[in-house]
C-alpha cells in the first residue's frame, strides 16, 4: 500500500486492498458455497499442533523490524528492481499517448492488459512502477488496476499450484473470482470514479522546500541502504561464504537429515514449510535455506514418507534427500 501510494497515488492505494478484500471474500465465499469436497485443514494436517511461545513487547518489535526491514524487502527486492528496470525501459520504448491514439476503448485496453498479465509471473510489488509507466502512457485506470490485481494472483505457477492442491474446481472458482473481480473494480474505476483522482500529475511535482528535500533524501538514503543488505542477505553473502557452509554440511550427522524442495520463492514460504514440518512427530528443528531448495531437519526417528506427504500438502515439490 506504501509503494501504491508512493508511485500511484493515495486512490489507487486504497482502492487495491479494498478491491483484493472483497474479490478474497467473495471467491472464499464461492468457494465454500460450490465446492463440497474441500477437506478441512485438521483431516489434511493431523499431526500436533505448534506450541506457541509467548514473546515480550521488546522481542515483539525486534521480530517487527527484522519482518519489515529485512526478510519482506529480500522478498520484493528482485521484483522491485526487475519492475524499476522494465518500467524505465518501456518509458523509453512506448510513445507517448499510445494507448489513446492506437487503442482509444477501456474495455479493450482491460481485456488486453488481463490477458497479457494472467500468465505471467508479475509482484504485487514489482507490478507498481509498470502500471506506473502504462499510466502516463494513456492507459485507462481501471486497466491499471485489472493489472495490479490480475499480474499478481494469476501466474501460471500459482494456478498450477491451486489446481494439484486444492482441486480444479476451486482452480476455476478461483481463477473467475479474480478475473471477474478486476474487470468489476476496473470498471468502477472507469466508468463511475472521477478520473482526476487518477492522475500521473504527482510524479512530476517535486517539493522544493527544505524539508521535503530532506525527508526525500533520508528516505532515499534509507531505502537504497535496506536493498543493499537484502541482497547481501539473498545473494551475496552466501556466494562468499559457500565453502565454509559446504564444508560444514559435509560432516554426516544421524540426527540431521536434508531434503530437496522446489518451489520456495520467499521468506513466507520458508516460515510455512519450517512451521508445518516443525509440528510433526519427531521433528524438532527445521531449517530452510531458500537458496538451495535444502531443508534440514533434526529430530530421532524421522519418518521420511511423512515429510515428503506434508511438503506435496503444502504446495511444494519433494525432490528427495540430499
Amino acid at each position: 500500500m506504501l509503494a501504491t501510494y508512493s508511485l500511484l497515488g493515495l486512490p489507487f492505494a486504497l482502492i487495491r486492498p479494498v478491491a483484493a478484500l472483497v474479490t478474497g471474500l467473495v471467491g472464499g465465499v464461492a468457494s465454500h458455497a460450490l465446492d463440497k469436497d474441500q477437506v478441512s485443514p485438521a483431516e489434511m494436517n493431523p499431526d500436533r499442533g505448534l506450541v506457541k511461545v509467548k514473546q515480550t513487547f521488546p522481542q515483539r518489535m525486534t521480530t517487527v523490524v527484522k519482518y519489515g526491514f529485512g526478510e519482506l524487502v529480500e522478498d520484493i527486492v528482485k521484483w522491485l528492481l526487475i519492475g524499476l528496470f522494465a518500467a524505465a525501459l518501456l518509458s523509453m520504448l512506448i510513445p507517448e499517448s499510445f494507448f489513446t491514439k492506437y487503442v482509444g476503448n477501456r474495455w479493450i485496453e482491460m481485456l488486453v492488459v488481463l490477458a497479457a498479465s494472467a500468465p505471467l509471473y508479475i509482484c504485487a510489488t514489482g507490478s507498481i512502477p509498470l502500471a506506473a509507466v502504462l499510466l502516463m502512457k494513456g492507459l485507462s485506470p481501471g486497466a491499471a488496476l485489472v493489472f495490479l490485481m490480475a499480474g499478481p494472483a494469476t501466474n501460471v505457477a500459482t494456478m498450477m499450484v491451486i489446481s494439484n492442491t486444492m482441486g480444479k474446481k476451486a482452480f476455476l472458482i478461483y481463477l473467475s473470482t479474480i478475473v471477474g473481480g478486476a474487470l468489476l473494480f476496473g470498471t468502477i474505476v472507469n466508468e463511475l470514479l472521477p478520473a482526476a483522482w487518477f492522475g500521473m500529475s504527482h510524479m512530476s511535482h517535486h517539493d522544493h522546500t527544505m524539508g521535503g528535500s530532506i525527508i526525500n533524501l533520508i528516505s532515499s538514503v534509507f531505502l537504497f541502504a535496506i536493498i543493499i543488505v537484502a541482497i547481501w542477505n539473498k545473494w551475496l553473502k552466501n556466494m562468499f561464504f559457500k565453502n565454509k557452509l559446504n564444508i560444514m554440511e559435509q560432516v554426516e550427522n544421524p540426527y540431521y537429515k536434508t531434503i530437496s524442495v522446489e518451489g520456495m520463492t520467499c521468506n513466507h514460504c520458508r516460515m510455512t514449510v519450517e512451521k508445518n514440518i516443525s509440528a510433526m512427530e519427531g521433528v524438532e528443528e527445521v531449517t530452510v535455506d531458500l537458496q538451495s531448495g535444502h531443508v534440514k531437519i533434526g529430530g530421532n526417528g524421522l519418518n521420511l514418507e511423512k515429510i515428503a506427504s506434508k511438503v506435496k500438502d503444502l504446495g511444494y515439490d519433494y525432490k528427495g534427500t540430499v
